[in-house]
């Protein structure tokens, strides 16, 4: 764990560099003494964690920070873990059948146009799309 020299916040590079991102970004804050913002972030960004190794990692950096570890984001870790291990981690790439998808069509008409004319738009999708 080290101090960032452009930033306010600690850094994790080991970790950073085992799951992909540095989790001392969202939790080197203030997150239960006023700093309303950054607890929605580091709140919603946990709730967004899809793998099981990804949580350890944020515990290994939550346990790092000089203000850590603090039980009320250890708590949240952990039951994002369970779900994890209850529910399944999220596949990287999600397995889409892309030819069993039905082809869509919108129709819209515009009546309202002043020149009193009705103009009609046909939007064709042919399947799902990257």
């Amino acid at each position: 764990m080290r101090a960032a020299a452009d930033s306010d916040h600690q850094e994790c590079p080991d970790i950073a560099t085992e799951i992909g991102e540095d989790p001392a970004r969202f939790l080197d804050h203030a997150l239960f003494d006023g700093d309303t913002d950054a607890k929605l972030r580091a709140q919603a960004r946990i709730r967004g964690i899809d793998h099981v190794h990804v949580v350890e990692g944020w515990i290994e950096a939550e346990t790092q920070l000089d203000r850590g570890p603090r039980q009320e984001v250890i708590k949240r870790l952990n039951q994002r873990k369970a779900h994890l291990e209850a529910n399944g981690e999220r596949p990287d790439e999600l397995n889409v059948d892309r030819d069993a998808v039905e082809p869509t069509e919108s129709v819209v008409t515009w009546a309202d146009r002043e020149d009193g004319e009705h103009r009609e738009l046909t939007v064709r999708n042919s399947g799902v799309s990257a």
